[in-house]
């Protein structure tokens, strides 16, 4: 009942807190209207031909960085995901190897051992009457 009650509230804080830079991201756009509608064109000089793109506004210019950054991370999480279920997969197989390998040695150490002996082990060791348990 805690940890539901917990989870709620942190949901709760999370969308406080996204909604906080929300607002202060369109303050920021607001407050400086002038320079995000601008228009400016990109270019870009090689020594041997001169590329140039149509003017643009800048926060149209803005975005399409952010796009490009968004697209990047997400395609690195997803590459390490899919590099993380390999290898998951892989130490899962070596798991059920080795427990196949410990359930056949389980059985051959159950063919190899007397059935008419019964084998116990003693965790008490015994020491002679004369001497200390403990020896300085």
């Amino acid at each position: 009942m805690m940890k539901n009650t917990w989870n709620k509230n942190v949901k709760r804080v999370k969308i406080g807190i996204w909604i906080i830079i929300l607002g202060l991201l369109a303050l920021m756009v607001y407050q400086n209207q002038n320079f995000f509608l601008a228009r400016q064109s990109l270019g870009l000089n090689l020594y041997f031909k001169n590329y140039s793109l149509p003017e643009a506004v800048n926060i149209f210019l803005f975005f399409i960085c952010f796009l490009a950054g968004l697209f990047l991370a997400v395609y690195f999480i997803f590459f390490d995901r899919f590099k993380l279920k390999k290898t998951n997969k892989m130490l899962n197989t070596t798991i059920n190897t080795h427990l196949e390998k410990i359930s056949l040695l389980e059985k051959e150490l159950e063919t190899l051992k007397p059935s008419d002996q019964a084998v116990t082990l003693s965790t008490e060791i015994k020491t002679p009457a004369g001497e200390n348990k403990e020896k300085e």
